[in-house]
């Protein structure tokens, strides 16, 4: 039996196969969008991540001490703090006029701060009268500034 009068018939697909093709073709189209849109915001998200901030130093002498540092933010309210501090009076007396200790002030704001680094000669067996430092501290705020102290114990 030969085939050639036969026409083939096109398959009709019925009202509901047809909602249903239309609500899959719309779902695609949707999800297609939001992964366009969470790949074309991702690298502004990561572009708006702050830098970490860089490290500040401060060299300073005056008459009763001098010293150099450096804070480094570490993180989580972290800094880490390197450098030398010298007492150039160490006196021999508690709050004596030479038996102040010399110290940094770590400055955390406008009106806020605290003695990152103290060093009291006259506490100090051996007579020694610099000191060297490296070690990591944590304050409430970043540190913004650093100035040479005296401070009495």
């Amino acid at each position: 039996m030969s085939r050639r009068g036969t026409a083939v018939q096109p398959i009709r697909k019925t009202y509901k196969e047809e909602e249903v093709m239309r609500k899959s073709f719309r779902a695609a189209v949707v999800v297609a969008g939001v992964a366009v849109s969470v790949l074309a915001t991702a690298p502004i998200a990561q572009a708006a991540t702050p830098a970490p901030a860089a490290c500040i130093s401060a060299s300073e002498e005056r008459d009763w001490g001098r010293g150099e540092i450096t804070a480094c933010p570490l993180g989580n309210g972290r800094t880490q703090l390197t450098g030398w501090v010298e007492d150039l009076k160490p006196g021999g007396g508690w709050v004596t006029p030479d038996g102040y200790c010399v110290a940094w002030w770590l400055e955390t704001g406008p009106n806020d701060g605290t003695h990152g680094v103290v060093f009291c000669p006259h506490i100090v067996p051996g007579g020694e009268t610099r000191r060297d430092f490296d070690y990591p501290v944590t304050t409430a705020r970043p540190v913004t500034a650093l100035r040479l102290n005296i401070a009495a114990l």
